[in-house]
């Protein structure tokens, strides 16, 4: 994270996956997040909140914009 925070130089850093996603959350570096949540059973696939770890993290919803095909959720 260090070497992607000197890269941005204060730019906005993203994250895409689950893997990668919950490793972050879990270590508390996440400060914003925006879910783009497709109405589509899979079946399959890593789950986004799978490992986080117990403690609860809070999201706050800061703009949720639902479509025909998908939501997307800001949340801080």
């Amino acid at each position: 994270m260090a070497l992607a925070r000197d890269e941005a130089a204060g730019k906005d850093i993203m994250l895409m996956g689950a893997d990668v996603s919950q490793q972050y959350l879990h270590m508390g570096e996440v400060d914003f997040m925006t879910l783009h949540i497709a109405n589509v059973l899979l079946g399959e696939g890593r789950p986004l909140f799978a490992h986080i770890g117990s403690d609860p993290i809070k999201l706050e919803c800061v703009h949720c914009v639902p479509t025909l095909s998908a939501t997307h959720c800001s949340t801080k």
